[in-house]
């Protein structure tokens, strides 16, 4: 026999207005604490369904927020390069953007699949 799972339970507007409010900018140990019940597993879960994302990370500082023009030389590359794969595509982007490889190759990957170029 399957151990039982607690019924599923929907976030309500008001859960969603507390995301809106203190996901972007506040810590996990407050969010928790305002959303009780809920674990951070499904906070972050809703919260990336509303389209909201984390500004800080605690202890680490801002997150780097990708600008329309960083966007826009990541896909001109990807249509340049099939699809940015290569590795000196990457290691050019990486020079010319400042930002560390792995943030370059995570948001190469991201841009091509939703342009419909990943597959």
């Amino acid at each position: 026999m399957s151990p039982s799972r607690a019924p599923r339970r929907y976030f309500s507007a008001e859960e969603d207005a507390i995301l809106r409010r203190l996901y972007p900018r506040g810590g996990q140990a407050d969010l928790l604490a305002a959303l009780p019940g809920r674990n951070w597993k499904g906070i972050t879960m809703r919260a990336h369904r509303l389209g909201l994302y984390r500004e800080v990370r605690e202890g680490l500082g801002e997150f780097h927020r990708w600008q329309a023009d960083q966007d826009a030389e990541v896909i001109a590359e990807l249509t340049v390069s099939q699809f940015g794969r290569r590795n000196r595509d990457i290691a050019g982007l990486v020079a010319r953007l400042g930002l560390p490889r792995g943030r370059v190759e995570y948001r190469v990957r991201l841009l091509a699949d939703t342009l419909g170029a990943g597959r």
